[in-house]
């Protein structure tokens, strides 16, 4: 069975391959704790992920903070339009997510 590659705001994060290509063609290198993460954002488009969610990745919830913020700034994500924080709670991925 194939893995899904989702697509979401012009990007393109191919599961199988474990890839994440941005809107214009090139591939950001991803971590992979950052992957397994974006794999859990598009997975679960639109919804809060709370923060022991993310505990199975084997990283302490100060990682994951740290985590995010790399993510962040890989997305190019200055205005926290993407990934956006529940305070005290967890994340929640903003992007409406399609499966190709």
């Amino acid at each position: 069975m194939s893995k899904p590659i989702y697509m979401f705001d012009g990007w393109r994060l191919d599961t199988g391959r474990r890839t994440l290509t941005n809107p214009c063609g090139d591939y950001v290198k991803l971590t992979q704790t950052e992957h397994n993460i974006m794999e859990i954002f598009c997975s679960r488009p639109q919804q809060k992920i709370d923060r022991y969610e993310f505990a199975t990745l084997d990283a302490g919830e100060q990682a994951i903070c740290v985590y995010m913020t790399r993510l962040r700034k890989k997305l190019g994500d200055k205005e926290r339009a993407l990934v956006k924080s529940v305070r005290l709670k967890g994340y929640y991925f903003a992007a409406p997510v399609s499966i190709e």
